[in-house]
């Protein structure tokens, strides 16, 4: 295994573990090394299998199913434990603050009673949610005055959001 992870450039990232992957261990009643399997991230997944007396690396590609849903809430005390009880994960919550950062000054306008919307994608593998996906559409009511904001994916993948008069 030490060799194949240095002599072939793909398999050199399991010398890269960070916190928060996965990575499996499966071996025979002998106790001998079968297979290693890392996962880097809920899409990609690396294995090594032994075959005979040495070992090939195969790189598993997951194509998840998405699925669009949509959160609603109200502020009562703060918009993260706000947004959390309405089902928003803080990586959504912070990117609805990255979206409306220009027109909201989170930290001083937010009142009691302001209320937010947002429809957005999740990640699904084999019936399980393993992701969140791109916020889709948002609306916060800030103050009594509604913004909104409507994404747009340009040809290479990247996210834009712009109001309904398309302002960015």
């Amino acid at each position: 295994v030490y060799r194949l992870i240095q002599s072939n450039p793909e398999a050199r990232t399991f010398r890269h573990l960070l916190p928060g992957q996965t990575l499996r261990l499966r071996a025979d009643a002998d106790g001998t090394l079968q297979e290693l399997v890392y996962e880097t991230g809920p899409g990609e997944a690396f294995h090594l299998a032994r075959h005979d007396d040495h070992f090939e690396l195969t790189k598993e590609l997951r194509t998840f199913e998405t699925r669009v849903t949509h959160v609603t809430g109200t502020i009562e005390s703060s918009l993260f434990e706000d947004g959390q009880d309405a089902g928003l994960s803080d990586n959504l919550i912070m990117k609805l603050v990255e979206i409306f950062g220009w027109d909201i000054d989170f930290a001083l306008d937010l009142r009691r009673g302001d209320s937010f919307s947002v429809v957005h994608e999740e990640k699904f593998w084999q019936g399980q949610k393993v992701a969140d996906g791109a916020i889709l559409a948002a609306e916060f009511v800030n103050q009594g005055r509604a913004f909104r904001a409507v994404a747009f994916r340009d040809a290479n993948g990247y996210t834009s959001y712009y109001a309904p008069d398309s302002a960015s």
